[in-house]
């Protein structure tokens, strides 16, 4: 009888949320998809059925549609020993890894060898577990008996002798835990000239084996992935190029200096997204141009270098008074699907499992698609789950036509499966939106998002699980915001978006959201009768003005505003005025950031 083979790559800690720069996360992804593609091909080369991921992913190695997940299941014939095959899928992942280690010490023989060698034997986690379809039992009961034995593997921890210790040497910076490979030098500088500047190492920063490896992959990263930069700097370009187009040119032309003298780079085109400016556009922020200047020295043409650089500024300066400085600030989205386990453990066959698997690839592809029109990049979509990049200004639309995307995805397979009809609760998708400064490490970025994902999907056994947009605003200065929007609550998709209208517009000031907060908090504090929320609250709008404090707020905003506390208040119930306050108050300020191009259209409020 045929037998049931699951395979898990990892740990994703180490390879994909250790991350500095977003080329980190995205070869840390890249690294982690090739080795499963690897244990992939080894298992349809050996003769199984691969269930998942997609076969055709498995075979596609040059397209974005090519990214696989960690776990794969397969369906082992009888005349194969799946554990053997197991073993066989491990080695060629481990081996995938250890090739490119190779090629970079190749290039790189000054790192430490046998440490990097060592470092990279240990970095691959693998788990498996399989069970054999019984004589007369059906496919659900055999996937059960699977996932409960892969359970109890994964929960089995293996605690091998470390092989190599070097209590001597530094930590990596990426997430401290193992130590560097790098070269031991008596003044770092020189390694961040000549191939060395493959590395992009900060002053005093160190890497461990998969730290070299994410940058040395992050080299080809450059010319397919977008720098977290340029995501930022999106809307501020987006807006030159329809008014100051010549303006762009002459940006443009001394960029590519730059480019020429490796102080930036290009970036892809992303379907046409970024032709406007194709550049990392990491110098178009006073911050990083001040640095680059400072550090010029350390080119191998330091002259030309500094020259570059004062031709950049020179351009920069007066597009930095007519159009303001680029807003510093991008969101990282991250989606996964509810309830997608009792869904898969339905499928009443492997072919029923196969259509589910070519559904969410599908799925996968209209993702990357949707955060590419909405000016973002996906840096992984394999299956329900999407990573990517998207311009603030994107983060409900983005969040919205995913789901839309996901349902659609889910109601087709509905459709060709009719026995699955039945179930209580269809798949939904959760998605997250951490809102963060760019100089902000990737990987507490990624922390962030999936902070912002948890709060997307709720408390379990409630109607509020999942199916929702979770945003988090983290601010520079140390103040964070957290909303939770449903998708099937499109009136809260929709006041949202008219309070964005109305700060586009200059109707309503930068303070406005932040007086409503304080309002709530002070009738907290001193234990004010709620009943006064109402009054004061009329108090607060007519004093109110609007941006630059050029007139009074209109009666026509006074009542949208009022029309949406009495909604809140309603929705919160009696006594909870102050918190509909709170919450109107917060849905202004996080309008007042994703309807925000420049920063100058934050100074009056918050402290970007």
């Amino acid at each position: 009888m045929p037998t049931l083979l699951e395979l898990s790559l990892g740990p994703v800690q180490s390879f994909i949320a250790a991350a500095r720069r977003t080329a980190d996360l995205w070869a840390g992804s890249r690294i982690l998809s090739e080795a499963a593609r690897a244990a992939g091909q080894q298992l349809l080369d050996a003769g199984a059925t691969l269930i998942y991921p997609d076969p055709r992913r498995v075979r596609e190695r040059t397209s974005e549609q090519s990214n696989l997940s960690n776990v794969l299941l397969a369906e082992v014939p009888d005349s194969l020993d799946a554990s053997v095959l197991a073993d066989q899928a491990i080695l060629a992942a481990r081996r995938s890894v250890m090739e490119r280690g190779e090629a970079a010490l190749a290039n790189y023989p000054e790192l430490r060898q046998d440490l990097f060698r060592a470092q990279l034997e240990d970095a691959l986690e693998a788990h498996t577990a399989w069970a054999q379809i019984l004589p007369g039992e059906q496919y659900p009961s055999a996937y059960k008996r699977l996932k409960i034995a892969f359970s109890q593997r994964k929960n089995t921890r293996d605690f091998l002798p470390a092989t190599i210790l070097h209590d001597d040497l530094p930590k990596n910076s990426l997430d401290g835990l193992r130590e560097t490979v790098l070269p031991e030098v008596q003044n770092g500088n020189h390694l961040r000239r000549g191939k060395w500047r493959k590395l992009h190492l900060r002053r005093g920063e160190q890497l461990d084996a998969l730290g070299v490896l994410k940058r040395l992959g992050g080299s080809d990263a450059e010319a397919r992935f977008v720098a977290l930069t340029r995501i930022a700097a999106h809307d501020w370009i987006a807006g030159l190029a329809k008014t100051q187009a010549e303006n762009l040119a002459a940006l443009r032309e001394a960029y590519e200096k730059l480019v020429r003298l490796r102080l930036a780079s290009r970036c892809p085109s992303n379907g046409g997204q970024y032709d406007d400016f194709p550049y990392d556009a990491a110098l178009l922020f006073p911050e990083r141009l001040q640095v680059a200047c400072s550090e010029a020295e350390l080119c191998d043409e330091p002259a030309q270098c500094q020259s570059a650089l004062r031709d950049l500024e020179k351009v920069l300066q007066p597009l930095w008074r007519s159009a303001g400085r680029p807003l510093p600030y991008a969101a990282l989205l991250v989606a996964d699907g509810d309830r997608m386990g009792k869904f898969v453990a339905a499928a009443q066959d492997k072919r029923h499992h196969e259509e589910l698997t070519r559904a969410l690839a599908d799925f996968a592809d209209q993702a990357i698609q949707i955060l590419r029109q909405q000016g973002g990049q996906a840096i992984y979509a394999g299956g329900e789950d999407v990573m990517g990049l998207i311009p603030l200004s994107s983060a409900l639309r983005c969040g919205q036509q995913l789901s839309r995307g996901f349902r659609d995805c889910i109601a087709r397979l509905l459709q060709k499966r009719t026995e699955l009809s039945g179930i209580e609760q269809v798949p939904t998708l959760r998605v997250g939106v951490a809102i963060a400064h760019i100089q902000q490490p990737l990987g507490q970025i990624r922390q962030y998002a999936e902070a912002a994902e948890k709060l997307a999907k709720g408390l379990a056994g409630t109607d509020r699980q999942g199916d929702a947009l979770g945003l988090r605003l983290h601010i520079r200065a140390g103040h964070q915001l957290s909303m939770r929007l449903p998708f099937a609550e499109r009136e809260e998709f929709e006041a949202l978006e008219q309070w964005i209208t109305e700060f586009a517009a200059g109707n309503f000031s930068t303070r406005l959201g932040y007086d409503m907060r304080a309002l709530s908090d002070r009738i907290e504090l001193q234990q004010l009768p709620p009943s006064l929320v109402g009054s004061e609250f009329r108090r607060l709008l007519q004093k109110a003005q609007k941006s630059g404090g050029s007139a009074d707020l209109s009666e026509d905003d006074q009542r949208k505003l009022q029309d949406r506390l009495a909604v809140l208040s309603g929705r919160e119930g009696d006594g909870r005025e102050t918190s509909a306050l709170r919450r109107l108050g917060e849905e202004l300020i996080l309008a007042r950031w994703l309807s925000a191009h420049q920063q100058g259209d934050l100074l009056a409020g918050e402290r970007a």
